[in-house]
């Protein structure tokens, strides 16, 4: 019995050896999906960094899109402070747009003028100037005199030999 039992040991022990590959095989197939295991690993890592700096590019890209939309759009800035939390972002934004400005006229800094021409049928008056350290306001007003109803396109400011004037122009309706 012994004997028996010895053969059946050495005929299941080769033929396990027949199937199982050497140690060195073991040890490479290891170490190769170690290297799958962590380029994948980095690969997800990269992707999680992407989608964090695409989603920080976009909220970033809002709030200066939010902020330029509110200092030349009174009317979005009164939608956004009607939202919870925004009421906050956009007093910010407004304190700071034009703070030389909103002094002088706040101070009565204002230089009443007064001083109108017209020509084909429009009147155009210089109501006041305001000045800080870096501009010059200009407060004006347009009337039709003839009753035709009129656009006004983009003011060209001209220094007195034609030339336009190196000048950021901003006009709005009152």
């Amino acid at each position: 019995m012994p004997d028996r039992l010895e053969r059946e040991l050495d005929e299941s022990k080769s033929w396990f050896e027949d199937r199982r590959p050497p140690a060195e095989e073991r040890i490479d197939a290891s170490i190769r999906r170690g290297i799958r295991q962590a380029n994948l690993m980095r690969q997800r890592r990269r992707e999680r960094t992407r989608r964090w700096i695409w989603s920080g590019t976009a909220v970033c890209s809002l709030f200066l899109l939010l902020g330029i939309t509110v200092r030349v759009s009174p009317a979005f800035a009164a939608v956004l402070r009607d939202i919870p939390g925004m009421d906050v972002f956009v007093k910010l934004v407004e304190r700071t747009a034009d703070q030389g400005i909103r002094q002088a006229v706040q101070n009565e800094y204002v230089q009443p003028v007064g001083v109108s021409d017209e020509k084909d049928g429009v009147r155009f008056t210089v109501d006041g100037i305001l000045a800080d350290d870096s501009r010059l306001v200009a407060l004006y007003s347009l009337r039709s005199t003839d009753g035709k109803d009129r656009r006004l396109g983009r003011p060209n400011v001209l220094d007195p030999s034609g030339k336009p004037l190196q000048a950021s122009i901003v006009w709005g309706i009152r």
